[in-house]
């Protein structure tokens, strides 16, 4: 594996029912689930809760790259 690979990702988030789809909490991730999903990437940037615009919703988005430091803890897996 190499390094410099880059993660961003957005999803909805557990509270999203309230503002429309999706609305099941079995397709809405928990606070900071997103967080932990990512590792060992080296997450650059975090983010979860209420956005207003386009539209309101509940989300985690974050920002995460693959360096020597990810890779070699995926190889010890």
């Amino acid at each position: 594996m190499r390094s410099g690979g880059v993660l961003i990702y957005e999803t909805f988030a557990l509270g999203n029912e309230r503002y429309g789809r999706p609305g099941n909490p079995d397709f809405l991730l928990r606070p900071n689930e997103l967080l932990s999903r990512v590792e060992p990437l080296n997450v650059i940037a975090f983010e979860q809760g209420l956005v207003t615009a386009p539209k309101a919703a509940v989300i985690q988005r974050i920002c995460a790259v693959r360096d020597e430091k990810s890779i070699s803890a995926l190889d010890a897996r």
